[in-house]
């Protein structure tokens, strides 16, 4: 039999790794929980500097960089590695350019870079004018970066599979667990759920600046969270003999016929567009006929 220590090890190591998910979540919707924002920099942007930065690109090119900084846009990070777009004035006109750079820290002195610039002095494989203004915006105003979308989008994979992994070794806990263990993990799961569920619960009526394409965050992390609380209850159902599956299945069937009866009431009666002003007067009337019970009738009748 698992001893308690392990048992509530292993459910806080996964609750530590949903709340690390739900963070990424709201991070991907651009709604970010109030936390202190250089959790998310690596180590070498955070211990960046404007002494570093001289050091980096040398003084000519760093007082070019200070010249350009205020005109550096969209600008992004992802562990130690900055991006941005900044419009220079040059014998062509103004041109845009898009400077990047990594930094890696190979010993505690010394910081190799990786630079790409469409620049000329960029393209010889110098440090530009348009890097260092990238690093200069990053050193004195690092809260008007956000965390890049790709970046964004690994890591909640790489947690979402730490979860799954952590899930994995609690469900494992359970086998061997005690029913006081059982129960005290039930509750605890009840409360973390409706916890998450309440912070996150107007995240997806928000309109978000990202360009998420079809990725949906929050469906993903629902998803997640419907697989812990279905595996956990399957673990204990099967130990105990309790009937929770029965009990989680009508649930769901419940819950589907309320979504199923909105839906026909909305579709029926809110489409004001082809309504005249009297038509819309006059008071919503129940279906005849409750998607919900039909639903559970035909799940009793199979």
């Amino acid at each position: 039999m698992s001893s308690p220590s392990e048992i509530i090890r292993r459910a806080d190591l996964l609750f530590r790794n949903v709340d690390k998910l739900e963070e990424l979540t709201l991070s991907l919707l651009s709604n970010p929980k109030k936390k202190d924002t250089k959790d998310l920099f690596g180590n070498v942007l955070r211990s960046l500097d404007e002494i570093k930065i001289r050091k980096i690109c040398g003084e000519v090119i760093y007082r070019a960089g200070l010249q350009g900084f205020p005109r550096v846009s969209e600008k992004k990070f992802a562990e130690n590695t900055l991006l941005g777009k900044i419009d220079a004035r040059g014998k062509n006109g103004i041109q845009l350019f898009q400077p990047s750079i990594s930094l890696e820290r190979k010993n505690s002195s010394k910081i190799h870079t990786y630079g790409e610039c469409q620049c000329t002095l960029a393209a010889e494989g110098s440090l530009c004018p348009h890097i260092a203004a990238l690093m200069i915006a990053w050193v004195r105003k690092p809260k008007e970066f956000e965390e890049d979308l790709e970046s964004l989008k690994s890591k909640f994979e790489k947690t979402r599979q730490r979860v799954m992994v952590s899930l994995e070794e609690l469900l494992h806990s359970v086998e061997t667990s005690s029913s006081n263990e059982a129960l005290d993990l039930l509750q605890k799961i009840y409360s973390n759920i409706r916890r998450w569920g309440n912070e996150i619960k107007d995240a997806g009526d928000r309109e978000t600046s990202r360009e998420l394409e079809n990725y949906n965050p929050l469906r993903e992390f629902s998803a997640t969270i419907n697989r812990i609380s279905l595996a956990i209850i399957f673990a204990i159902d099967h130990k105990y003999k309790l009937n929770a599956i029965e009990i989680y299945n009508r649930a769901t069937l419940t819950t589907l016929g309320k979504v199923l009866e909105l839906f026909v009431e909305n579709t029926r009666y809110d489409n004001k567009s082809s309504q005249t002003k009297n038509e819309r007067k006059v008071p919503r009337q129940k279906t005849g006929r409750s998607w919900d019970m039909l639903i559970e009738n035909f799940a009793k009748g199979c």
